[in-house]
């Protein structure tokens, strides 16, 4: 992920009042401290400046700084608040303030800090940048993407606002937008990975294949294991038609993750469109010896099965499908599909039963068991079934009962 949450050094050095010799002492000893990330020495130091001197407010101040370097965010609050209390005007500490506050979760606080550190300094990008993102954290997008613009048009080469905001349009189904603002970040920065993966995945959210696929393609050609990257150009191939491509990319995937099931699932779905039918069982079967409730593998091994004409073995995946999710209606009908097979009409007949008691309305279950009735010697049920399948839309079935039903 990209780290949105911008720094700036704010260490400062001693102002020219006439504090005590010993204090300005420890505070160069600090500051010395600092600049070698002695870190904990330079607080030792910055405390005994301020024991020297309590009113001396840049020990307290470059002390809250510190802390926050080591994450002692709660001990860096306590200084800056001190700082404020000193001087409410001392430069940046509002602003640092509330990037304390945010790190410890307090989104609320940080703000009204931001919101003080802008009123103070409305030239500020940062402050504007911050509180976006605290305001991101409070689900509030559109005031988050107004501070955004705002810390943009400060600074108009600020690539993580333009992130920030493209992330957050993406997020509300503006994908359009989204690309535009991935599209200025990598202007800033052509070698931007997350932002190539990201923009790529809003082209294929606006069924944008190609130019997803050559963002993919940018994005592994930055990280050789971006594997996220392979798994979606793999998804995209396979949208545009290129399943040898596709199946290069999620064999990649299992490359890099072996235990990727979901990249097992793809590859042995493409394998099954290619007739690969035994290769998918054996990728189907590999997803679920690594998740063995994987509802999905067990659906698609059986109905890759029945392609193989192992219809009992095919009625065993399905019926674990089912047993996993109980409204699984494709299950159901593929199921069906597998007894038809073995002239099992009545085990058929009892599946499109329950996929009528799932989806009253559904009419091919209607129309297929209707068929199954006839073929089991119930012709006046069947007809009945074919009637109602015909009533909810099916002109297959009409055309069944003058062939069937006379």
């Amino acid at each position: 992920m990209k780290n949105t949450f911008l720094t700036i050094s704010l260490l400062i050095l001693s102002s020219g009042f006439m504090f005590a010799q010993d204090a300005n002492d420890y505070m160069d000893a600090g500051m010395e401290n600092f600049q070698e990330e002695k870190f904990k020495a330079a607080i030792v130091d910055f405390t005994k400046a301020i024991e020297a001197d309590s009113m001396f407010i840049e020990a307290w101040y470059n002390r809250a700084i510190t802390k926050s370097t080591i994450e002692d965010y709660r001990g860096s609050l306590s200084d800056f608040s001190q700082v404020i209390k000193l001087d409410a005007e001392f430069k940046n500490v509002w602003y640092n303030r509330g990037k304390a506050k945010s790190e410890m979760g307090d989104h609320e606080g940080a703000i009204k800090d931001y919101t003080v550190a802008i009123d103070k300094d409305p030239e500020s990008s940062v402050a504007y940048y911050s509180r976006g993102k605290s305001k991101t954290d409070l689900q509030d997008y559109s005031g988050a993407i107004e501070d955004y613009t705002s810390a943009i048009k400060l600074d108009p080469t600020d690539a993580s606002a333009y992130y920030n905001r493209g992330s957050i349009k993406s997020d509300l189904l503006d994908y359009e937008g989204a690309i535009s603002d991935y599209s200025r970040v990598l202007m800033l920065d052509p070698n931007d990975v997350d932002t190539y993966y990201n923009r790529g995945v809003a082209r294929a959210a606006l069924r944008l294949f190609p130019e997803a696929i050559a963002d993919f393609s940018s994005a592994v050609r930055i990280d050789p294991y971006f594997v996220n990257a392979f798994y979606n150009r793999g998804n995209s191939r396979k949208e545009v038609g290129d399943l040898d491509g596709a199946m290069r990319d999620f064999t990649m995937v299992i490359e890099i993750d072996p235990f990727d099931v979901t990249a097992y699932e793809n590859r042995g779905l493409i394998k099954d469109a290619q007739k690969d039918y035994m290769g998918a069982v054996e990728d189907f079967s590999k997803a679920i010896e690594l998740d063995p409730i994987y509802v999905n593998a067990y659906f698609y091994r059986g109905s890759s099965k029945i392609n193989l004409k192992e219809y009992q073995e095919a009625i065993n995946d399905l019926s674990k499908a089912i047993e996993l999710d109980p409204y699984f209606v494709s299950a159901y009908f593929n199921r069906a599909l597998a007894h038809s097979k073995l002239k099992e009409y009545g085990a058929a007949i009892q599946s499109y039963t329950k996929i009528i008691e799932i989806e009253p309305n559904n009419a091919a279950a209607y129309q297929n068991r209707g068929l199954e009735r006839i073929n089991n010697g119930e012709k006046e049920e069947g007809c009945e079934d074919l009637k109602k399948a015909g009533y909810r839309g099916s002109e297959s079935a009409f055309r069944a009962i003058d062939e069937l039903c006379k």
